[in-house]
């Protein structure tokens, strides 16, 4: 799903001309880790001519302070459609 997401944004950043897939390889050994991550949420849905939609949610763990109380921080990372 991350691969479509990649694909689809195209331009040089996300698809430079000279890159490998060694990322990926990357992604599935950090993508096993967190699925079993109670900090971890992996959104998919099906759409009508397979996949319509696709996101991650984090929480990330930071040190308490004035604005940020009990340290926790949202993310919302890979978000993507089709």
């Amino acid at each position: 799903m991350r691969a479509l997401l990649i694909e689809d944004l195209g331009g040089e950043f996300f698809n430079p001309g000279n890159g490998d897939d060694g990322w990926r390889v990357s992604l599935a050994t950090v993508l096993k880790e967190q699925l079993t991550d109670s900090r971890v949420r992996i959104l998919v849905v099906d759409g009508d001519e397979g996949l319509a939609a696709c996101g991650i949610a984090t929480i990330e763990q930071r040190l308490p302070g004035l604005h940020l109380r009990d340290g926790r921080l949202g993310n919302v990372i890979g978000m993507g459609d089709r």
